[in-house]
């Protein structure tokens, strides 16, 4: 019993807060209008009117249009029934009028504007000579090309008439078509992926130098900034040297993207003529003396240089001590550019006759692209 009337207390409370809340919200919007004060009256009887209750119906604020739950300024006939069956407020129909309005205005000016951008749109139009004007018959495959780019609809309005031939989307086996590749870097899995990615979209990738032809357009595809055999070749011709995020690029987009920004290593020849008779090496025109051991002389560097425009030759430090004499006379009595040395502890009695380098010196001036300058000191 005591739990029953605890209830019935807390429950009597809200009720108490309740009221005197919506009395004060019907108060305060009475002094805010300036439409005739708001009648009190009992829900049970509308000729009766009472202080402590007020109609719960709703109302419209006149400037904003935003709903007051349970006020409603008065008006004639609200005491014709309960607020359940009145009818809207005036302000209420005149909102949806004006949002109705205001729709009709929108639709009618979108529908202008889709009116306007389809008058604009450029429209093929049919050659007008016909085949008794034209004597080779162009004029009438013109028309026919044009007849059926009509009856596309504009399915080409997302080619640029004016793009690049290499900016066009290509065949996806063919993005690469022309292309070789040399991959340097990658670990043995890092490789047969990017290798079967290049050959998937018409590539070749060579694997080793002596595979490489001028005729070739050769694109260099490096892990890191590393001096490897591959990178100086690269660096020595010309060859872009990009990383892998390039061919990513170009499968994604179905053409050879742009090589500026995935550029790894930047080589001065790189914007060198595209005529095949203009382009010169790093080493155009130099003659060197490579020395080293039978395996240096065996590799691939001299074949980097050779591909630079440079005229080697060799001097064997693992020949006999005979030939090796031999071998030095005959250098001295020549005038190389400089003698390259794989160590320079082997070539003493050459320091002062000849200007000598250390590879790993010659390496660096190439990535570095100063290579005259270490000639000229």
């Amino acid at each position: 019993m005591e739990k029953e009337m605890a209830a019935l207390v807390k429950e009597n409370a809200r009720l108490r807060e309740e009221n005197a809340r919506l009395r004060e919200v019907a108060e305060r919007y009475e002094r805010s209008v300036t439409s005739p004060p708001l009648r009190r009256r009992s829900l049970a009887s509308p000729s009766v009117a009472t202080e402590d209750e007020v109609t719960c119906t709703q109302a419209t604020d006149r400037t904003e249009g935003i709903p007051i739950p349970g006020v409603r300024y008065a008006s004639p006939w609200q005491d014709y029934g309960p607020p359940s069956q009145l009818s809207p407020s005036p302000l209420i129909l005149r909102s949806k009028k004006q949002e109705m309005m205001d729709n009709y205005l929108l639709e009618s000016t979108l529908a202008k504007k889709h009116r306007a951008r389809a008058e604009a749109k450029p429209k093929v139009q049919k050659h007008a000579m016909g085949k008794e004007n034209c004597d080779d018959g162009g004029g009438e495959a013109f028309q026919a090309r044009g007849e059926e780019l009509e009856l596309k609809g504009g399915a080409r309005e997302n080619v640029e008439v004016g793009a690049p031939k290499a900016m066009q989307a290509r065949d996806p086996r063919e993005i690469f078509r022309g292309q070789l590749f040399l991959i340097s870097g990658f670990s043995a899995t890092e490789t047969d992926v990017l290798v079967d990615r290049i050959l998937n979209h018409g590539g070749s990738v060579a694997e080793k130098l002596a595979e490489i032809e001028d005729s070739h357009e050769v694109v260099v595809v490096a892990k890191e900034r590393k001096r490897t055999l591959k990178v100086l070749l690269g660096l020595t011709i010309g060859f872009p040297i990009v990383r892998r995020q390039w061919v990513e690029e170009s499968i994604q987009s179905g053409f050879p993207v742009e090589l500026k920004r995935s550029l790894l290593v930047y080589s001065s020849l790189s914007g060198a003529s595209s005529n095949e008779g203009d382009k010169k090496g790093m080493f155009e025109g130099d003659a060197f003396v490579l020395c080293g051991s039978r395996d240096f002389l065996r590799g691939d560097f001299k074949l980097v240089l050779e591909r630079g425009g440079a005229t080697v030759s060799t001097l064997d430090c693992d020949a006999p001590k005979k030939r090796r004499k031999r071998e030095k006379f005959e250098l001295g009595a020549s005038k190389p550019t400089a003698v390259i040395a794989e160590d320079l502890r082997s070539i003493q009695g050459l320091q002062g006759q000849h200007k000598v380098i250390d590879y790993k010196v010659l390496t660096r001036a190439m990535e570095a692209g100063n290579v005259s300058k270490l000639f000229r000191r």
